[in-house]
Order: C-alpha cells, then structure tokens, then sequence
C-alpha cells in the first residue's frame, strides 16, 4: 500500500488550509455564493459503441428521429424555463470506420431548418390560442410537431451522409 503524508498540514505556515479542511469536512464553506449563469448549450447525445454500433442508413435515420424527439422536448422545456430560443444547431457526429474522421466531425445545421421547425418565429410550443402551455401536455405537442421532428433528423441524415460519404452512402455504412 502507498500512504500520501499529511505531515504538512500540521506546518505553522499551513494553518489556514489546516482550518478550511476542517471547516470543509463539517460542511462549512466560507466561500462567497455566485448565481449561476444560464447554460449556453443544450444538447442531446448518445454512444454506440462496440457490437451496439450503427450500421445500415435505417438504423441511423431511427436514432437520429430519437435525438430530433428528445432535443425539441428540451428546447421546450429550456424555453419554459428562461423565455429563450435557439440560434443555431449543430450536428457532431464520430464515427471509428473511418480514419479520416477518427475526432469527429461537426457542422450547423442549416439556418433555415429553425425556422422550418418554427423557432424562427417562436411559435412551436404555443398552444392555438397562442399562450404557451406547461409540458405536462408534451407527448400531444410531439405528436403535433412530427413532421419538424423528422425533418430535423432527416437533415442531420443528410448532411452525415454529404460529410462522410459524399452524398452516396451504402446501405451498410
């Protein structure tokens, strides 16, 4: 076994970290309290490693489909919360058959799709009568929204396919 010593918590010129340890293990902290800024980003992501990779178009565009759901349900939910909208949205994919593209690639989305999506005009999550509604009624709303939802996923489909396969990609990718 390896011990780590501690002896120099006891020199004369360590008594103030000596006193934040303490202070520290009793759950007191005398650092001042900072209010969080709001998160920059809000994303969506999953792995498929080992035998769980992706393979074929089909199985890609339903994941895809998955991630375009879960996004727009926490973009309504980041709009509920801080009365803002999206700017942008960017695609990161990595893929290991390649070497080329061993990091990863990223792009944006086009500007467009925003808009197509209706966030460009702020009007996605709004109920008919124009008041925004709490998402306790998302499940009815997704339904409402699927055709944005695919096309988000098959616009994310697209450029995958522009990016690392140059438009054409075998049905086994």
């Amino acid at each position: 076994k390896q011990f780590v010593d501690f002896s120099f918590i006891y020199d004369i010129n360590f008594s103030f970290r000596r006193k934040w340890l303490h202070d520290l293990s009793h759950g007191i902290d005398h650092e001042v309290v900072t209010t969080r800024s709001l998160p920059k980003s809000v994303g969506c992501s999953k792995n498929f490693l080992g035998r769980a990779t992706l393979t074929s178009s089909e199985q890609i565009k339903r994941w895809l489909l998955c991630l375009a759901e879960e996004i727009f349900e926490r973009l309504d939910v980041d709009y509920h919360q801080h009365q803002r909208y999206p700017t942008r949205l960017i695609l990161y994919a990595r893929t290991t058959n390649d070497p080329g593209y061993i990091g990863g690639i990223s792009r944006t989305l086009p500007s467009n799709l925003l808009q197509f999506i209706g966030y460009g005009n702020r009007s996605i999550m709004n109920n008919d009568d124009g008041n925004c509604s709490n998402t306790s009624d998302l499940d009815n709303k997704l339904l409402k929204y699927t055709s944005q939802i695919e096309k988000l996923a098959n616009t994310a489909l697209v450029i995958l396919k522009e990016v690392l396969f140059k438009g054409e990609a075998p049905e086994i990718w």
